[in-house]
């Protein structure tokens, strides 16, 4: 069999007539676009170390009308925010997801990255890693600046006390500075 090399077509940009105004859509998210938006979505959606599902959404698609029409989304707070539901509202954000051939593609990817971070930050490894670098870190970084003479060594006892105070007494740990053991 003889290999032969696709020509590159360039799909040509949908037209949605809205208010008066030409709005020209980008009619495929390329994989470039798809790991831009799930980026600017992860960003909103896991800020702060909560889930923030609203924010993302309409992060997401104001970055959508960014990157795939002609839409300026260059202006600032309520503005923006007005548009955004003006866009919402009149029904041109359903012709914009219907002229994006892979749009619910797209969502059904994001979805399951979604669903991957929430399991990786759920992960015992993730937690336990955190927790070292968040609390465990610092209290190596005191030990190492620190010399161990006995005003020294009660500070440490101090610290360690302090760490106790955050560990759950259930675990063996948590139980272990509970009872004054380390």
């Amino acid at each position: 069999m003889n290999k032969i090399k696709l020509n590159k077509k360039s799909l040509e940009n949908v037209k949605i007539s809205f208010d008066g105004q030409e709005i020209e859509v980008v009619p495929y998210i390329s994989s470039e676009n798809q790991e831009t938006l799930i980026k600017v979505y992860f960003t909103a959606y896991f800020s702060d170390g909560k889930e923030d599902r609203l924010s993302a959404e309409r992060i997401n698609r104001m970055a959508v009308l960014d990157l795939l029409t002609n839409v300026d989304i260059d202006i600032d707070g309520k503005e923006l925010t007005d548009m955004l539901d003006n866009v919402l509202a009149s029904g041109l954000w359903e012709k914009i997801e219907k002229a994006i051939k892979n749009y619910r593609a797209f969502e059904h990817n994001l979805s399951i990255a979604i669903e991957s971070k929430r399991k990786e930050n759920s992960d015992i490894g993730y937690i336990l890693r955190n927790f070292l670098d968040e609390k465990v870190s610092p209290l190596i970084a005191k030990f190492s600046e620190m010399d161990f003479s006995d005003e020294k060594l009660a500070e440490v006892k101090g610290l360690v006390g302090e760490i106790g105070k955050q560990l759950n007494p259930d675990t063996p740990v948590g139980s272990l500075i509970g009872k004054g053991v380390v």
